[in-house]
């Protein structure tokens, strides 16, 4: 057995054999998974490899970039990228292996590549909207038709964003009665894809109040898009029931939300625009529609006037002409008798008083039937006089400026009038019953 030896020595051993064994610095790819730019400079972050199932992972390693470097590295990788050094990001390094006898086996990072990350970001999105177009689900969104009009507006967004602010304000100075409301969320950050999601599923148990779903969110950096990238949200997004819109601000930069999104505008007073205009147009449509409608009534009811004083000047003078009628055939009559009345008494002078009664009083009786068959002509035709059936609660239909005697002149959906004494009733065919035909054929 070997001399014994202090840990501090054993660790020293340790640490000069890697010093010797890997004395260059090498390239190496990994994930962050925890990062932290301490007060004294130095950045510490530690490191992961995770495994194929992506829920665990195969190596875990901590790293430093000491604050000598740090700044330049950290602006490097900025202005390339367009974010900063974050959590969850993949990154390609330049590192030296160490051993400390204290803090043990970390990474001395000295370079890191920002191409490599741009590079991870750019597949993983593709991944991503390969999956989507897997599943079918990409552009279902736009194929949803939007109503008319899009008054009912749900936002998602943030209660202090800006862009909110901007697009209320827009929509409340336009003058037309648009009713909104906040499910508010996370914008930027890890929680994004959580907090929207849950807000989608809010306005989903109210979906019956709703026109739209409007996500904003107010400019801001491209690092604070990330969370706009990611695959539960835009499959949501995806096959939500409601067209959703997106304005989140960024007009070079386009989100995998932008992408399933139903229509995507590149800020929230971009979405407030287009909102204003089409209900603008809508009402305009209102309006002309309504004018038209106007104009067509007028001209029918015109023509329904006319048409029923025409109608009335022919009852008129066929009542004048069977009045007419029946007085001249009276006068003949009267004519007649009076003549045979005259001969009769000539010829029959002589003829007891008896039978001068029985004629006088035949002669009265039928003057007096006459009377009565007169009167009741006179009487029928004021019966049948238009104006008196309507007044009685007749009344009579048209269509087309068609009289309809019967059942079968009419089908289910025309449009027809009924005319009453005081004026006249516009209605829809629903449904028609004809009666049956009970007889048979011989």
């Amino acid at each position: 057995m070997s001399t014994p030896i202090s840990l501090h020595q054993l660790l020293c051993e340790v640490g000069d054999t890697i010093h010797t064994q890997m004395p260059d610095t090498r390239l190496v790819t990994a994930e962050i998974s925890n990062l932290c730019a301490h007060s004294n400079g130095n950045c510490y972050m530690e490191l992961i490899e995770k495994g194929t199932s992506q829920t665990g992972f195969v190596a875990k390693a901590r790293s430093i970039i000491y604050r000598s470097i740090y700044p330049l590295v950290a602006l490097n990788f900025e202005q390339a990228t367009g974010r900063p050094l974050a959590v969850g990001m993949k990154v390609l390094m330049e590192v030296k292996v160490a051993f400390h006898a204290i803090y043990g086996l970390q990474l001395d990072v000295r370079v890191i590549d920002p191409a490599y990350t741009l590079g991870e970001d750019a597949r993983r999105q593709r991944e991503i909207i390969a999956m989507l177009e897997a599943d079918g689900v990409v552009g279902l969104n736009k194929e949803l038709h939007l109503p008319r009009p899009i008054r009912r507006i749900a936002v998602i967004s943030t209660a202090s964003a800006a862009g909110y602010g901007d697009f209320c304000k827009q929509l409340q100075q336009s003058g037309f009665p648009f009713h909104t409301k906040l499910f508010a969320a996370t914008m930027q950050g890890e929680k994004v894809e959580r907090e929207v999601i849950a807000a989608l599923n809010a306005i989903a148990d109210e979906m019956e109040s709703w026109d739209v779903v409007v996500v904003i969110r107010g400019g801001g950096a491209a690092s604070d898009l990330a969370g706009f990238n990611a695959y539960e949200l835009a499959t949501n997004i995806a096959q939500f029931p409601l067209p959703v819109f997106s304005g989140i601000g960024h007009e070079r930069d386009d989100t995998i939300v932008d992408l399933v999104a139903h229509t995507r505008f590149k800020t929230p007073t971009a979405v407030a625009a287009f909102l204003i205009e089409q209900y603008r147009e809508e009402t305009h449509r209102v309006v002309q529609l309504a004018e038209r409608i106007g104009r067509a009534v007028e001209l029918r009811l015109s023509a329904e006037t006319s048409r029923l004083r025409l109608v009335g000047v022919k009852w008129q003078k066929a009542v004048a002409d069977v009045k007419s009628r029946s007085r001249s055939r009276l006068s003949v009559l009267r004519s007649r008798l009076d003549i045979g009345a005259v001969g009769i008494v000539r010829q029959h002078r002589e003829q007891n008083a008896t039978l001068c009664v029985w004629l006088k009083r035949t002669l009265q009786n039928s003057l007096s039937a006459e009377k009565n068959r007169l009167a009741l002509i006179r009487k029928t035709t004021q019966m049948a006089d238009p104006a008196r059936v309507l007044a009685l609660g007749f009344s009579y239909t048209t269509s087309g400026g068609k009289t309809i005697r019967s059942v079968t002149e009419a089908k289910a959906g025309d449009l027809i009038v009924t005319h009453l004494a005081d004026g006249s009733l516009h209605s829809r065919v629903v449904e028609k019953n004809e009666k049956l035909n009970n007889q048979t054929n011989p």
